[in-house]
């Protein structure tokens, strides 16, 4: 008896992870994550390989190909440059930011059927749901407190913005649900949950995940009142959004020293968290790029994280990565935005957006974050919706 293995099946055991590593990361079940988060590679990679028969055109598997090998030999050169001493399970870091990019290639070549995107929908569902629960029983255990005694909520996870960066992600998806739903009971079960996990992101004090909701929620209400959506994104458009957190750190250090003298802002400073912390940062990373703009310096990104996805890309592998890497998010927003039929694969898309605008002041997209890029690209997957309800099986 031949065992076929189908791309959806591969799909539902990789967002059945997913959901399952956020939950058990709040039950502190760390041999179990362990496992499961080392079964996503494997699966991860099988889902591209059996994608490689679908879609007309290769350019994406080209651009694929010359950011790992770029990437990987910036790595190797770093490594034998690096007066530093180098943990070979450093390496995993590479191994994410890979995989990552991977599984964004091979969700944008796919088309799934009705069933599997109930089953995607369902376990995002049953995900915040627990988490809520788990809110109520382990409230006194899910709160750290910074050394001015400022309380964050971090659900267990290694930082209250990874924390966030999860409610985010499960707030658009509750968001877009709510919308599909025809049902008035399970609209306002949808919304109830939007309302959770809202407040939950606001609970971690993360203003990068704060301000993104804000602007997801915004085009959103407005979306509302669009009944024939155009093609959202051109191919300017695109690449501009693709290339925004290193467009923002450029913007960000220009203007910094006109908010801090002029108060703009000063609100946000009064818990405790200054506007410049991220610029600090920064600085490091930059200096790292201005001695090795070419292959970057490996060894000490690992060290320590960039906060900002395309900074720690460059830092990490070189231009060329970065180059490639933003190429490739245009090329997504744009193949996806011509096809484009209704509000809900705009507002699925609209979430990988914010994802990719949330890299302005967090790496951990690329960098590994418990699963988050699966779920982020699930806003990819489900963006090539034909209709409000169902998509066809390729």
């Amino acid at each position: 008896m031949k065992l076929a293995i189908s791309p959806t099946g591969i799909l539902k055991a990789l967002f059945l992870l997913a959901n399952l590593i956020c939950v058990l990361n709040v039950l502190q079940f760390s041999i179990v994550l362990s496992v499961l988060y080392v079964c996503i590679f494997p699966l991860v990679v099988l889902l591209f390989v059996l994608t490689l028969s679908k879609g007309r055109y290769k350019n994406d598997i080209v651009l694929l190909l010359i950011i790992a090998i770029s990437s990987l030999v910036s790595v190797l050169i770093s490594v034998l440059i690096s007066n530093d001493s180098f943990e070979i399970t450093a390496i995993k870091k590479f191994i994410i930011f890979i995989v990552t990019l991977v599984l964004f290639v091979a969700v944008n070549r796919l088309k799934v059927d009705i069933k599997t995107i109930r089953f995607i929908e369902i376990s995002v569902s049953c995900a915040s749901v627990a988490l809520v629960l788990l809110y109520f029983i382990k409230y006194n255990e899910l709160y750290i407190y910074n050394l001015l005694g400022m309380k964050f909520l971090y659900f267990h996870f290694d930082n209250p913005n990874f924390a966030a960066m999860h409610f985010l992600v499960y707030a658009i998806y509750n968001s877009i649900l709510a919308k599909k739903q025809n049902k008035i009971y399970l609209k306002l079960f949808h919304i109830a949950l939007v309302l959770f996990m809202s407040y939950f992101v606001f609970q971690t004090l993360s203003r990068n995940a704060i301000l993104t909701l804000l602007v997801f929620f915004v085009i959103f209400i407005v979306m509302l009142f669009i009944k024939r959506p155009k093609r959202s994104y051109g191919m300017a458009s695109s690449a501009f959004i693709a290339a925004w957190p290193i467009i923002f750190v450029a913007a960000y250090k220009l203007l910094l020293f006109i908010i801090s003298n002029l108060g703009i802002f000063s609100f946000l400073t009064e818990s405790g968290k200054e506007l410049d912390t991220r610029n600090i940062v920064w600085n490091d990373a930059i200096a790292e790029i201005l001695e090795y703009p070419l292959t970057g310096n490996y060894g000490a990104s690992v060290i320590r994280q960039s906060h900002n996805t395309h900074l720690d890309i460059w830092v990490s592998y070189g231009i060329i990565a970065l180059i490639g890497t933003i190429i490739l998010i245009a090329y997504i927003i744009y193949n996806n935005g011509r096809a484009y039929k209704n509000n809900i694969s705009n507002l699925y898309m609209l979430g990988f957006i914010c994802c990719i605008i949330m890299g302005m002041a967090e790496a951990a997209l690329f960098a590994g974050c418990q699963g988050l890029f699966i779920l982020v690209a699930g806003f990819v997957l489900l963006s090539k919706t034909d209709n409000e309800n169902s998509l066809k099986e390729t």
